[in-house]
């Protein structure tokens, strides 16, 4: 019986080992280059290596959102048109590739005029049923033209060749001392997925609201609720606790967190129950300046990105400027958030992501020229990979590789 137990702890062992190793695919959108990237990761041997590249409509494919069902990938391209557009990615084992896997980017389709420089894009589906052609769709939000669209999703994956519907923000102020203009009309700064699938939300950095919205069959939008957020803190980001009762609110400009109840019959977000700074250091600020200090100088800083660990337990948030993400502990089941602390020093990371099994962290570092920075930072132009501890929240560095321009990045295991 003694024997039968070991065997079973060490196969329980072989199996957890295993499943900690599974690869993963990671696709980087790029801010200036025209180019989506794709490398694979293994953490086994934490490697990254290239595995394929595409080039894109329009200069700036900054923002990914993945199917949920298909391998097929949507981004929005940047610019005064703007448009959205979906390619199809095919991974395949091979013994010839240093990692393992031979990975290609095949371009489907393209949808223009989805908004005046788009900056988020969400596959959202408007009811249960996954069988359903026209109940998927991809929403766009476009910061300068203070719009949200629609464009319905074909049944091969491809996007249907017009808008289905529009979504006007409309207001803005000039209260605010610290936001060079940019709260005098209305920037939705991305659109998130709701805790049940039901509702979009979207943070407006303009008009310091967050938006949710329902979606109808024919791709219509509804706006839901209005939760209006502290005046000129510039809403920009946010996430879901996986208990589905908390949002967690980014604001860019405040360099702050807010914590929100989510009404569990309507999807309503309370006013802030809790607002935490995402700076672990005093006298950090966001600046009032045309060109933006990209290594600090002055002490500024604004906050650019929030993901939450699938065990509910940590928040992390990145700061551009101050150059850190830094980590949050979740207290009172999801009420409340208290900082820990920097858990890794990043050169303006824009955009990070959790594995799905959030046992990694990815970030993308800047690569803007004539970057200040210390010895402990990741170098701009990189992409970083963190091993998570799950326990603490502290980040550990294990792999990091050069990519020109990266903005965002997506994954999928393999």
């Amino acid at each position: 019986m003694a024997a039968f137990g070991s065997i079973l702890f060490l196969l329980l062992g072989i199996c957890s080992v295993v499943a900690a190793e599974k690869a993963e695919l990671l696709l980087i959108g790029t801010c200036s280059t025209g180019m989506i990237h794709a490398y694979v990761f293994e953490p086994a041997s934490s490697t990254l290596s290239f595995a394929d590249s595409i080039m894109t409509e329009g200069p700036s494919p900054s923002w990914i959102a993945l199917h949920p069902q298909i391998p097929n990938v949507f981004y929005c391209a940047d610019g005064s048109i703007g448009s959205t557009s979906a390619f199809r990615y095919s991974v395949k084992t091979s013994a010839q590739r240093k990692s393992g896997y031979s990975v290609s980017l095949s371009a489907m389709s393209t949808t223009n005029n989805t908004g005046v420089h788009p900056v988020s894009v969400l596959v959202k589906r408007t009811s249960s049923s996954l069988s359903s052609v026209n109940q998927n769709y991809v929403i766009t939000a476009a910061y300068m033209g203070g719009t949200l669209s629609t464009v319905a999703i074909n049944s091969d994956g491809s996007l249907a060749s017009k808008v289905s519907d529009f979504s006007n923000h409309s207001g803005g102020h000039t209260i605010c001392k610290i936001d060079n203009g940019r709260q005098a009309s209305a920037h939705p700064h991305s659109i998130e997925l709701g805790p049940y699938g039901k509702y979009a939300y979207s943070p407006d950095l303009g008009l310091d609201k967050v938006f949710q919205y329902s979606i109808g069959n024919n791709g219509k939008f509804d706006i839901v609720s209005e939760t209006q957020m502290e005046p000129c803190t510039g809403p920009r980001r946010m996430t879901f606790n996986p208990n589905k009762q908390y949002a967690y609110v980014l604001h860019e400009m405040g360099n702050i967190i807010t914590v929100h109840h989510v009404n569990q019959q309507t999807g309503e977000l309370s006013s802030a129950l809790q607002s935490s700074t995402t700076l672990p250091e005093a006298g950090w600020h966001y600046c009032d300046v045309p060109n933006f200090p990209i290594d600090g100088k002055g002490n500024c800083s604004k906050a650019a990105e929030v993901r939450i660990t699938g065990n509910g337990d940590y928040l992390y948030a990145s700061n551009r400027g101050h150059n850190s993400i830094v980590v949050f502990k979740i207290e009172n089941n999801g009420a409340a958030i208290r900082l820990m602390g920097a858990a890794a020093q990043v050169v303006w990371a824009r955009a990070f992501d959790l594995s799905p099994d959030s046992q990694y962290l990815y970030a993308m570092s800047d690569d803007s020229p004539n970057l200040a920075r210390t010895v402990d930072e990741a170098p701009p132009g990189s992409l970083v990979v963190f091993k998570v501890d799950l326990q603490t929240g502290a980040l550990n560095q294990v792999a990091m590789t050069n990519v020109s321009a990266g903005c965002a990045v997506s994954i999928i295991d393999l």
